[in-house]
């Protein structure tokens, strides 16, 4: 049998999409199905178990803080990218709408010219 990772390498699989208890169940089912089933024990106790005690460790409040925390960096810089990009935008348009406007302005002077 497979020697199962060491728990911190559970831990470190928080900062994926995927449910820590996702991985907290693929460990279980890989690695302590059987002894488990020797025991007479629940694999879901165990797995709940575990659960429990890694969402308690500091390390992983740590993680999942750093996670929680990157989400929120990766929002705002977005954010802040569309920001811009709207007011590079904008000023792209603000100056076809001034020119149009000289335009339009020197239009008029000639028509008034013409018409004298």
């Amino acid at each position: 049998m497979t020697k199962p990772p060491r728990s911190s390498s559970i831990i470190t699989l928080s900062h994926e999409k995927a449910p820590v208890y996702t991985h907290l169940n693929s460990y279980f089912s890989q690695f302590n199905v059987e002894k488990y089933r020797a025991l007479g024990v629940s694999v879901m106790e165990k797995t709940i178990e575990a659960y429990r005690r890694v969402t308690a460790s500091e390390e992983f409040k740590e993680l999942e803080r750093l996670r929680i925390k990157a989400s929120h960096d990766e929002a705002q810089a977005l954010f802040t990218a569309e920001k811009r990009g709207a007011e590079i935008e904008r000023k792209k348009w603000q100056k076809i709408a001034d020119e149009n406007e000289r335009l339009i302005i020197e239009i008029e002077q000639l028509r008034k010219m013409d018409k004298t």
